[in-house]
């Protein structure tokens, strides 16, 4: 289980300007990024991988460098990483 680092608070719009609110979880980003690398050495290309994710390469990126990724993100990592890790 991941280290839970802080929750945000994001707001977002909706409709004619009202504002909602919404928690935004995010843990630590080291299992996160071992799992990436760990993939990457076993021939996975950060393209591949981020299209895998539904995301561009540089939110890849940012997964990679920062200290923490949103607690979505880890288990989206986790769950690729226990699907791609035997098919190289």
């Amino acid at each position: 289980m991941p280290f839970v680092m802080h929750v945000e608070r994001a707001v977002g719009g909706h409709g004619g300007g009202r504002r909602i609110g919404r928690h935004v979880c995010r843990v630590d980003a080291t299992g996160t990024r071992r799992r990436l690398q760990a993939l990457m050495a076993t021939g996975w290309a950060p393209e591949l991988l981020a299209a895998e994710l539904g995301r561009r390469p540089h939110s890849l990126h940012r997964s990679m460098t920062g200290r923490s990724v949103t607690a979505r993100t880890a288990h989206e990592v986790a769950s690729l990483y226990e699907r791609l890790v035997d098919h190289r």
